[in-house]
């Protein structure tokens, strides 16, 4: 395949079809725009959803019978030693389907005069240091947060919490100075919080009775509980990802009729280079090439024009702010142009398949 007559088709089509060339130009420019705001809309709506996710996935009871004085000191007196807060939590565990129970844990200090903060895991999800083995067991093992009362110990080292001694299995981002399994927990500890998170959505007759029986059960305390997305919200953002793809969609469908068109005006120069030898794979891959060269100028004057609009972009789909770069730039062009390769080297076959005879004569 020969560069030279690549560019003399491409000026051939300057000079003899330039209202197409425009529009044709035009079209894939607005194609490519209409791909990164389909991404934009996308990352904008699996971001909302993840929020979404996060408030209506769990159910939490924090700083538990803390009172503070004048000074901002910590009155840990009135608060329920672990051994009495667990009968709590059994209470409102008990109304929760087991299975819909992905992560669990009790929070506090170890007394008023050893402030350590611990979390006493009782259930965790599969990212968790500790395995469903360990915890239901019991095992005197911790994880470590990198900044806090332990920071300087390190993995395989032993701490001492009242009697029990426990090996650092993890150094690690983990909340408060110590995180250990809840049946292996001192029943002397002071607990201030606790935590359940969900795998599913609960109902809302399951929030409003869990909610009340939070309320009964700490009163004083602050509580959070599922915001239960209204319907209208969860419709949108799923006809937003529909939405998306079916421009995606739109878009190569687009591009296939305008090639089609071009194919259709060359119908004659085409038969006339098989007639002369071409084969038929050589003739679809000169107009391959060809399409793919325009196709990836326009893509360049995409991308310039995106930069230019991603601020704007950002104030509509604020997910986007990060989004646009040149990684992502490079994976979408890549994309876009073996699309474009495929789609119309398949499409082009295909509209071969007729005779050179057959072509010329537009039958």
């Amino acid at each position: 395949m020969k560069f030279s007559l690549i560019i003399l088709n491409i000026k051939k089509l300057i000079k003899e079809q330039r209202l197409f060339l425009f529009i044709l130009i035009i079209s894939q420019i607005a194609a490519c725009l209409a791909i990164f705001f389909a991404i934009a809309a996308i990352a904008n709506t699996r971001n909302e959803q993840k929020e979404i996710d996060m408030r209506t996935m769990y159910f939490e009871a924090y700083s538990v019978g803390i009172t503070f004085d004048n000074a901002g000191k910590t009155d840990y007196s009135k608060c329920d030693k672990i051994v009495d807060f667990k009968k709590k939590t059994e209470r409102i565990l008990s109304l929760i389907p087991q299975e819909q129970i992905g992560y669990c844990r009790i929070g506090g200090v170890v007394s008023e005069d050893v402030p350590i903060r611990y979390t006493a895991v009782k259930k965790a999800n599969d990212d968790f240091v500790f395995t469903e083995k360990q915890l239901l067991n019991g095992e005197a093992i911790a994880a470590i947060g990198d900044e806090g009362y332990f920071s300087n110990k390190n993995k395989d080292d032993i701490i001492t919490l009242g009697d029990t001694e426990y090996t650092i299995v993890e150094k690690g981002n983990y909340v408060g100075d110590i995180t250990i399994p809840l049946k292996n927990t001192p029943q002397n500890f002071i607990a201030t919080s606790f935590r359940v998170e969900l795998t599913s959505v609960p109902t809302k007759e399951l929030v409003n009775e869990i909610n009340e029986l939070m309320s009964t059960l700490f009163p004083e305390a602050n509580i959070q509980t599922p915001e239960i997305p209204d319907l209208m919200t969860v419709q949108f953002n799923r006809t937003m990802i529909i939405s998306s793809f079916f421009i995606i969609l739109i878009v190569a469908i687009n591009l296939s009729y305008c090639y089609c068109y071009l194919f259709i005006k060359r119908k004659k120069m085409i038969s006339s280079y098989i007639i002369c030898g071409c084969s038929y794979k050589r003739a679809v891959s000169l107009m391959t090439a060809e399409s793919v060269i325009i196709s990836l100028l326009c893509l360049i004057i995409a991308v310039f024009a995106m930069e230019l609009i991603s601020p704007y972009l950002t104030a509509v789909y604020p997910a986007a702010e990060n989004l646009y770069n040149y990684k992502l730039y490079l994976l979408l062009g890549v994309a876009y142009i073996v699309t474009i390769i495929i789609l119309l080297s398949v499409m082009f076959s295909s509209l071969m398949k007729k005779s050179a005879n057959e072509m010329r004569k537009g039958g």
